[in-house]
């Protein structure tokens, strides 16, 4: 896998709900988000460590999306996502490189600085 890039962003009510945890985004896989714009729904596929040393860590990960036959490429600025169980935000996804004939993005979350 190579990721392109990446980052999150989200509203304050949001990152008090716990946005920015892995825990928050396990039970979420195999879900479905919405992207505004964006014609295939992603789906969750699963939740990768940023580094071995980082394994596991509630404050840095990576997840993983799939989209099924949609195109490649995501509307253009800051994408406006929406889960049934977190409600909408925004979030910087990444194309990924992938083997799979599905578009495949990633979301970096890193916030083991500061």
């Amino acid at each position: 896998m190579t990721v392109i890039g990446g980052s999150v962003l989200a509203s304050p009510s949001l990152a008090a709900t716990g946005i920015w945890r892995r825990s928050t985004y396990v039970p979420l896989v195999g879900q479905s988000f919405t992207v505004r714009g964006y014609s295939t729904p992603l789906q969750l596929i699963r939740i990768d460590d940023v580094s071995k040393r980082l394994a596991g860590s509630q404050k840095a990960f990576v997840l993983i999306f799939r989209a099924s036959g949609g195109p490649g490429a995501l509307p253009h600025g800051l994408p406006r996502l929406s889960n049934s169980s977190l409600g909408s935000f925004s979030m910087f996804l990444s194309p990924v490189l992938s083997q799979s004939s599905d578009a495949t993005f990633a979301a970096v979350i890193d916030r083991t600085h500061g």
